[in-house]
């Protein structure tokens, strides 16, 4: 069955024959691009992305800076279930 297949594939790719494009095909593509109407974006539009990419990095600075700082409530858990900061175990 896959070898029909195949061999089917083979046969009808062998009926392919290269055409040529039209004639000034390359010159009609390049004027329809160079009439396109550019899009443009607002002011007001820029300034809010720009704000809201400038929050975001505050954001995510302000968060690392609170997490790196060490609560002192690590500091009573740790005291409260007697877990000893050194390793006294192995003295």
């Amino acid at each position: 069955m896959k070898q029909e297949v195949d061999t089917d594939i083979s046969s009808l790719l062998g009926k392919l024959q290269r055409i040529d494009a039209p004639p000034f095909l390359l010159t009609r593509i390049k004027e329809k691009i160079k009439t396109e109407p550019e899009i443009k974006v607002g002011m007001g539009w820029v300034l809010a992305g720009g704000m809201s990419l400038i929050m975001m990095l505050i954001m995510n600075v302000a968060i690392i800076n609170r997490d790196s700082v060490k609560h002192p409530k690590t500091q009573n858990l740790i005291e409260s279930m007697n877990l000893a900061p050194e390793n006294t175990l192995y003295q």
